[in-house]
């Protein structure tokens, strides 16, 4: 059936890009910046979303004490949310703040890198400008699949819409979408597959992107040096 496709719907981080992160900048407002970085390294260590590890990573240095880390919630598609030494931390996008009414340096939405801003008692403390590569052979992998007969190729990412964008002209990607949450990406597939009787495709990290692999015709999970193919619907012919 994967040979009968004419819809292919692809993942930004970690299928289109590197996945490897690294932190450029840090800048820290109406707060210390030593004590606004420690803290936010500490509520990182949380996760293991590939942003964090890069935020860990560039922190090497920061001691960590676990037991000053308590009701972590991680949310997908906007960031996280705790309480480090009994401050309240949010860490995340702009989404994260705006649903908690933190106000922030509106020159953050103009940048195109990824932005995690931190805030601290529900008040902007500072943030964080962290960047990712476009593969090399991405855009070589986007050509075949047109010359393939693919006739619809559609970005999906949680990232913002600046990044997005940015990534989709590099590639020569005609349709793509920013700052979406996993169920936004669920709704642009089925959507999809109403029209013209599409045949959809769907290319993700196989954790995040689960609820989009799972309503796609055929779902391919991309995994270190694996490719696990995944027959979801319909039988492979």
């Amino acid at each position: 059936m994967i040979a009968k496709a004419n819809s292919a719907v692809i993942d930004k981080t970690g299928t289109l890009t590197e996945g490897v992160f690294q932190v450029q900048k840090v800048e820290s407002v109406y707060y210390n910046k030593e004590k606004m970085i420690e803290i936010a390294v500490s509520l990182e260590s949380k996760s293991n979303h590939p942003i964090a590890k890069a935020i860990l990573e560039y922190f090497p240095n920061i001691v960590i004490s676990n037991s000053n880390i308590e009701n972590v919630e991680e949310i997908a598609g906007y960031g996280m949310k705790g309480f480090v030494n009994n401050l309240e931390v949010l860490a995340g996008n702009a989404k994260l703040m705006k649903l908690h009414k933190v106000e922030y340096e509106k020159k953050l939405d103009a940048i195109k890198e990824t932005i995690v801003i931190i805030a601290i008692e529900n008040q902007y403390a500072g943030y964080f400008i962290i960047s990712d590569k476009v593969k090399v052979d991405a855009g070589k992998a986007i050509s075949r699949l047109k010359n393939l007969g693919i006739e619809n190729i559609i970005m999906l990412s949680g990232d913002k819409k600046s990044i997005v964008e940015d990534v989709a002209s590099k590639l020569n990607i005609d349709h793509a979408y920013g700052d979406l949450l996993p169920e936004d990406k669920v709704y642009h597939i089925e959507q999809l597959k109403k029209e013209n009787d599409n045949l959809v495709v769907f290319v993700g990290d196989g954790i995040n992107d689960a609820p989009a692999l799972a309503v796609s015709d055929v779902g391919i999970a991309m995994g270190g040096k694996w490719v696990v193919m995944q027959q979801l619907k319909l039988q492979m012919l």
